[in-house]
């Protein structure tokens, strides 16, 4: 009697990808375009962390915050806020706001800080002419996933 014997090998990794959660459908086409153009440039978003991506009342008559990166809990949960009040002005420029969610993104999924050039990580909220995002875009977007 024959037997064929199989091995299947399995091998180890620590590569985890990161568990999104995305609170408000609003903003989960800008989520899914960031991941998209990562693996688009084969960059990895390799984290075991959990990011969560919401809307936050972040602005005060003080503060002037678009978006935010923060790190809560024991757990080093990940949370990526997008400010309410300024998303709704925003309804008509929906660059603006993929910018904003971007550099966000860079900052809990790529771990990037701010740079001081032309690109998503500055650290100014900066409200492109539409015309000029969309023809730079892809510039930009391979400066954030080099």
């Amino acid at each position: 009697m024959k037997y064929l014997i199989l091995f299947v090998l399995v091998g180890c990794s620590t590569y985890h990808e990161p568990q999104i959660i995305v609170e408000d459908h609003r903003l989960r086409p800008f989520v899914d375009a960031f991941i998209y153009e990562a693996e688009k440039r084969n960059v990895s978003l390799h984290d075991d962390s959990k990011v969560v991506v919401k809307f936050a009342t972040l602005r005060t008559a003080d503060r002037k915050i678009d978006g935010l990166c923060v790190i809560e809990g024991q757990s080093n949960m990940r949370v990526i806020k997008i400010d309410w009040t300024w998303y709704n002005k925003n309804l008509t420029n929906l660059h603006n706001i993929e910018w904003t969610v971007f550099h966000e993104c860079g900052h809990c999924l790529l771990n990037l800080d701010h740079i001081d050039t032309l690109s998503y990580m500055m650290p100014i909220s900066f409200k492109w002419q539409k015309d000029w995002y969309y023809e730079n875009r892809e510039m930009l977007l391979n400066d954030l996933f080099k």
